[in-house]
C-alpha cells in the first residue's frame, strides 16, 4: 500500500494543489494525481469495510479490525 501511494505521491505537481482543482468538474483535469490518490484511498477504505462486514460476529470483526490496525501501525 505504501509503495502504491508513494508512486502516485511522487508524481504530484504543486500546481495540482492550487484552487482545489480536484473538486471542480471543469478543472479536475488539472489534478490527476490527487484524484488518483483519492480513488486509491476510497478503494482501500472499501476493502477494509467489506472485509469487516464479511463476518457476522462482533468478536471476529474486532479481530479483523485489530489486524488492520496492526498492519497500518507498522507502515
Amino acid at each position: 500500500l505504501t509503495m502504491r501511494d508513494a508512486t502516485i505521491f511522487s508524481r504530484l505537481q504543486a500546481t495540482e494543489l492550487l484552487g482545489q482543482a480536484w473538486a471542480k468538474p471543469k478543472t479536475k483535469h488539472r489534478a490527476p494525481n490527487i484524484l488518483l490518490l483519492a480513488a486509491q484511498f476510497n478503494e482501500v477504505a472499501g476493502w477494509v469495510t467489506t472485509s469487516l462486514l464479511a463476518f457476522d460476529r462482533a468478536r471476529t470483526r474486532a479481530r479483523v479490525l485489530a489486524k488492520f490496525v496492526g498492519v497500518c501501525s507498522t507502515l
